[in-house]
């Protein structure tokens, strides 16, 4: 069985077994990838960064910063007025907006989460290294949730 913490506590959580999530990144809404990262380069020294990627599916612009060995910051930026970036960005002023999961069967996962009350909001998939399915929900408590499958094996 694996185990949840609360407050020092390891609580059993069956899920925690059955899903293996691990923590892909952070996403940040901003207007501009560029001033971004620079700040993340200079200020904080972190230099494992991708170039940017377009997401037409998402009419935005990301940009990969690794802070920890494979987990990352994302910064995304609207890609035209018609982005969902630009109602994150004219409600928040932007930062951080949502948390993304790495699955092992994404397709599972959402059936899972929508019996526990989570509405999925967009599902697509999108080109290059690393993962490539992916899936935006909102939880009961109305917070976003991105999950990626795990990109699969190279032979």
């Amino acid at each position: 069985m694996g185990f949840a913490t609360w407050r020092g506590d390891k609580i059993p959580c069956p899920e925690a077994e059955r899903h293996s999530l691990r923590l892909h990144h952070v996403g940040c809404a901003v207007r501009e990838i560029a001033p971004a990262v620079q700040r993340y380069r200079e200020i904080y020294g972190f230099t494992n960064v991708s170039l940017p990627i377009h997401v037409p599916a998402q009419r935005a612009n990301v940009c990969f910063v690794e802070v920890a060995p494979q987990i990352y910051v994302e910064f995304v930026e609207p890609a035209g007025p018609d982005s969902p970036v630009e109602g994150v960005l004219a409600r928040t002023g932007g930062g951080l907006y949502h948390l993304c999961f790495e699955v092992e069967d994404l397709d599972l996962a959402i059936r899972e989460l929508r019996s526990r009350g989570y509405s999925p909001i967009s599902k697509f998939e999108a080109s290059g290294n690393g993962p490539h399915r992916f899936v935006f929900l909102l939880d009961p408590d109305r917070q976003v949730l991105e999950l990626c499958e795990k990109a699969p094996s190279a032979p």
